[in-house]
């Protein structure tokens, strides 16, 4: 009886012993087999396999086809006249978003698991490790298609080639632990600032690294060495973090979800972030200086258009984009590609000043008829004034090509959008001579 109560005890034990030691190999196994499963899924719910295997079959032809002409024929001589640096910083982006970030596969119901930390410290230790991998497949990729421009233009030999490619796995890899890491533990302005300020840090040590081992590959060993311990430092500091579970999860969600939120990109808009406070116009102090029904009503809408960052990003893209588009043209011809811009915007600043009144809430209100038209001039004032101003300042620089060109860009800009923005609605349409309804 007593045997037989050992023997129990001891395939307990070693049953216990095989759980705690298979248990999260088979949980990484499993959460990785689904988030390929899921990546399939998002692929195939937008691409339908049959017209993709008509395309990808003629494509991979033809593109192995220009492959192979790029070792065997002669490149363009314009490649020549390229700077070695910007190879190895192309190379080192086609990485970056072939490998995307670092996934720890941290799910909710890890919650449950807080009290055995080896699990989770085990399949994060294995998603390092597979970040790792996935990386080093990337940069193999990646160098292989600019092989034939590095080794036939630049002289790289075969040793120099694998090289690059451990020094790009590396530093990319090193990348991968710090952005995560201050993904988790930073939040808002500085998270901004630390990440990008990061990722600007490490391309630029990695294109001087490579740029040195281009003379001698030691300084890219160097520095492939020095980033894995760091990276071997970073895995430690991170598997011994505590308090970031919920951070974890949510930058795991982020980084799992990248490709669907790509694909729906063009078909749904991002959903806004809610906030306590506008991060622009806060306290909603007066934008000018009449306490009109009228002009209150134009500040709302054009304080409503700031606000979004959706049409702020396209429009401080715009009026920058356009400002340097006006120095490539000679006098007269920037006269007229200013002309035009100004137009656009316009045109573009009046269909959401009709959109805005058209909204829904805007029934709600109870508002004269006759306000929508006459808040027309100061409402397309304050929302073509910044964009009107940057593209004057780029066409007073145009002309003049002096400091003081900006600054009288800058009073003209002024001006001219108080003159434009008086009559231009009505040309667009809108107002039809009668009062605007409220629909």
């Amino acid at each position: 009886m007593l045997q037989c109560l050992n023997l129990r005890k001891g395939r307990n034990a070693k049953l216990r012993l095989v759980m705690s030691t298979d248990h999260p190999r088979r949980l990484f196994r499993r959460r990785l087999q689904d988030y390929v499963i899921k990546q399939y899924r998002n692929i195939r719910a937008v691409i339908d396999l049959i017209v993709l295997l008509y395309i990808f079959v003629p494509g991979l032809l033809l593109g192995g086809w220009l492959y192979i002409g790029l070792w065997d024929e002669g490149l363009p001589r314009e490649l020549e006249s390229f700077p070695y640096s910007i190879w190895p910083a192309l190379l080192y982006f086609l990485v970056r978003i072939m490998a995307g970030g670092l996934v720890l596969f941290v799910e909710d119901a890890d919650v449950l698991f807080l009290r055995r930390g080896g699990w989770l410290q085990a399949v994060m230790i294995r998603s390092m490790v597979f970040s790792a991998l996935t990386l080093l497949l990337a940069g193999a990729l990646g160098l292989g298609l600019l092989a034939p421009v590095l080794v036939r233009i630049y002289g790289l030999g075969i040793e120099d080639i694998w090289v690059l490619m451990l020094g790009t796995v590396m530093l990319l890899w090193m990348e991968q632990l710090t952005i995560h890491l201050i993904q988790v533990k930073r939040s808002g302005v500085r998270r901004f600032v630390l990440r990008y300020g990061t990722q600007t840090g490490f391309i630029a040590a990695y294109v001087a690294l490579a740029q040195a081992g281009r003379l001698s590959p030691a300084w890219l060993l160097g520095g492939a060495a020095a980033a894995f311990l760091a990276s071997m430092i970073l895995m430690r500091y991170r598997l011994r973090l505590q308090g970031t579970f919920d951070a974890d999860v949510r930058e795991d969600a982020r980084q799992k979800e990248r490709l669907t939120a790509f694909l729906l990109s063009s078909a749904v808009d991002k959903p806004s972030r809610t906030a306590a406070r506008p991060w622009i116009f806060r306290h909603s102090n007066r934008l000018l200086k009449s306490g009109d029904a009228a002009v209150r009503f134009a500040e709302l809408g054009a304080k409503s258009f700031y606000r979004s960052w959706v049409y702020l990003r396209l429009y401080v893209l715009y009026s920058v984009l356009g400002a340097v588009l006006l120095q490539l043209p000679p006098y007269p011809a920037n006269l007229l590609v200013y002309a035009g811009l100004v137009l656009l915007l316009a045109y573009w600043m009046n269909s959401y000043r009709l959109l805005f009144i058209q909204r829904s809430f805007m029934k709600m209100l109870p508002l004269d008829e006759q306000l929508p038209f006459r808040a027309g001039a100061p409402f397309m004032f304050l929302l073509m004034l910044p964009g009107v101003v940057l593209l004057t300042l780029g066409v007073g620089l145009s002309l003049f090509h002096a400091w003081w060109g900006a600054v009288l860009g800058l009073a003209a800009g002024i001006f001219i959008t108080w003159w434009i923005s008086s009559w231009i609605w009505k040309v667009f349409g809108g107002w039809k001579g009668r009062r605007l309804k409220l629909k």
